[in-house]
């Protein structure tokens, strides 16, 4: 944490145990009433994964072990940030697809969609002591239910793929 952050929490943390002003009853929030739509009267259902694909009953995790994907330099030359970034992560992701790896990170396919320079995550360089930070956005097929690649965000399709997932990724 920086010095002056540290302060101004500190401030802050005074300031609202000086007890010198009396305490004020906050009004309470009238509870909202439902909304009539289209919908009501629908009942919701959920699909996962499990719905279209096996569950391996003894999930392994050889080979699931980190991994930095690196490139040679005469391969990198003229390329965009972007397009290095998108290198670098589709080689992260081939790795993934050995068939002697446990079934936790095991992939059946991966494409790399797209990668974005975003100037509002630029500040995670300097925080995680790379060089750039981008999003990647991408999507990995999946043999079984019990794999690491469903966990945060991405769109379950019944042909095992996982589209529309998103990292931010350092370089």
């Amino acid at each position: 944490m920086k010095k002056g952050a540290a302060i101004l929490l500190g401030m802050f943390i005074l300031i609202g145990c000086s007890g010198r002003q009396p305490a004020i009853a906050l009004p309470t929030a009238p509870t909202p009433e439902p909304i009539p739509s289209e919908t009501s009267g629908l009942t919701a259902t959920s699909t996962t994964l499990g719905d279209w694909l096996p569950q391996d009953p003894k999930p392994r995790l050889d080979g699931c072990d980190d991994f930095i994907a690196t490139l040679p330099i005469d391969q990198a030359g003229g390329l965009t940030q972007e397009e290095l970034i998108g290198q670098l992560f589709g080689i992260y992701l081939d790795r993934f697809h050995k068939p002697n790896l446990g079934s936790v990170c095991r992939l059946v396919g991966a494409s790399v969609d797209k990668v974005t320079l975003d100037q509002r995550i630029a500040f995670l360089a300097q925080e995680q002591n790379v060089d750039e930070v981008a999003w990647v956005y991408f999507s990995v097929q999946v043999s079984s239910v019990s794999t690491n690649w469903v966990a945060a965000n991405g769109e379950l399709s019944a042909d095992g793929w996982i589209r529309h997932k998103t990292l931010i990724v350092g370089v």
